[in-house]
C-alpha cells in the first residue's frame, strides 16, 4: 500500500516536473526541472525493486546528463531573444506530436493497468539490461545515440549567434 502511494508521488512529481520544465523560459531552470524528472523516475524504479536502474538513473542521468545539459547551456551563453522569430512552426509540430504520444501512452498505461501486468523477477537486474542492450536492441540503442547527436548539434545551430 505504501509503495503504491509512493509510486503516485514519484509519478505526480515526475509530470509536475515535467510541466514546470516545459513552461520555465529560462533554460538552466528547465534543465534543473529535467533533472528532478529524472529523480522522481529514479525513485519509482527503486520503488518497483529495479535498485540498479535507479542507481544508474540518478548517476548517469542525474548526475551527468543534467550537468552535461546545464554546462552546454551556460556555454552557448545565448539570449532569450534570439530564439523567439527562429521555430514558430517547428513547436506547433512538436505539440501535435507530443499530444499524440501522449495520448498513445495514456493508452498503453490503462491497458496495462486493467490487465494487472507486474514485472518480472528479473526486471531491472544488470546482468539482464547489459545483455538485452548488446544483443536484441543493439540497433535501436545505437539510433537513440544517433538522435542524440543530432538533436546536441541542432540545439547549437538555433542557439549560435548569427
Amino acid at each position: 500500500m505504501l509503495a503504491t502511494m509512493l509510486i503516485y508521488i514519484f509519478g505526480a512529481l515526475a509530470i509536475f516536473s515535467g510541466l514546470m520544465m516545459i513552461l520555465y523560459r529560462n533554460p538552466i531552470h528547465s534543465a534543473l526541472w529535467f533533472g528532478l524528472v529524472l529523480f522522481s523516475l529514479a525513485g519509482i524504479y527503486a520503488l518497483m525493486q529495479a535498485h540498479f536502474l535507479a542507481l544508474i538513473q540518478i548517476l548517469v542521468y542525474v548526475g551527468a546528463i543534467t550537468v552535461l545539459i546545464v554546462y552546454v547551456i551556460a556555454l552557448l551563453n545565448f539570449d532569450q531573444r534570439d530564439l523567439v522569430g527562429k521555430v514558430t512552426i517547428l513547436k506547433g509540430i512538436a505539440v501535435i506530436v507530443a499530444a499524440i504520444l501522449f495520448i498513445e501512452l495514456l493508452f498503453y498505461v490503462g491497458g496495462l493497468y486493467v490487465k494487472g501486468i507486474a514485472p518480472p523477477p528479473e526486471f531491472g537486474k544488470a546482468a539482464n539490461i547489459g545483455l538485452a542492450t548488446l544483443t536484441r536492441y543493439l540497433f535501436p540503442f545505437e539510433v537513440i545515440s544517433i538522435l542524440l547527436l543530432v538533436a546536441v548539434v541542432g540545439g547549437v545551430y538555433i542557439a549560435k549567434k548569427d
